[in-house]
């Protein structure tokens, strides 16, 4: 074990007390939270008597298939407890974390961790993405007016499918909850509407 200085309080006051340093504890409440291709790796910093972190720095190792494929140290003293992978494929992940300082090394703590992976860009068709419905033309979102073979379809600035009542131009329209346009007599939350073949609301 070593020895070390801290500023902390002791039977004299407030001042500089000694204190023995030993190897880190185990890490604590390692999580690791995925979110498309990057996964986000938490922990519990060990504490001293001296109640500042008793570590130089936490090493996370990212393994696939049984063998580490990335490596994130983090400096203690910058009072961060977090590790951050990106640009992850798809695939079931475990993740190993432990802290060092001068004496030694803790135990290495793991958890399992499961990446989506980035949503794949289609050239053409339709893909849902976080939740949302969107055409892509060309590789690109469609927006506005689409018709998609035989029905129409209305497209945000930002490409998002939409659903529901919809005033365009001055005219209302509705679109089902398949994100088709509504034309003929409808039945809508128990109301009768009629609407021309061009989608416009009639009456």
């Amino acid at each position: 074990m070593g020895v070390r200085k801290a500023y902390a309080a002791s039977d004299k006051g407030f001042g500089y007390v000694e204190g023995q340093l030993s190897i880190p504890a185990t890490l604590k409440d390692l999580k690791a939270q995925a979110a498309g291709d990057t996964l986000t790796v938490t922990w519990a910093a060990p504490q001293s008597e001296f109640n500042v972190p008793d570590s130089a720095s936490y090493t996370v190792e990212l393994l696939k298939d049984g063998a580490v494929a990335k490596t994130v140290v983090v400096d203690a003293a910058e009072g961060t407890a977090k590790a951050e992978f990106s640009g992850l494929a798809k695939g079931d992940y475990t993740v190993k974390a432990f802290a060092t300082n001068i004496v030694g090394r803790s135990d290495k703590v793991s958890v399992q961790a499961h990446v989506p992976g980035k949503a794949a860009t289609p050239e053409n068709g339709w893909a849902k993405q976080d939740g949302v419905w969107y055409y892509f033309k060309n590789g690109a979102k469609a927006t506005g007016w689409q018709k998609v073979g035989n029905d129409w379809y209305y497209f945000a600035g930002s490409g998002a499918m939409k659903t529901g009542w919809l005033k365009v131009g001055g005219s209302w329209y509705y679109l089902k909850s398949s994100g088709k346009m509504a034309t003929g007599s409808q039945v809508i939350n128990g109301r009768a509407y009629y609407f021309a073949s061009n989608g416009v609301w009639r009456g």
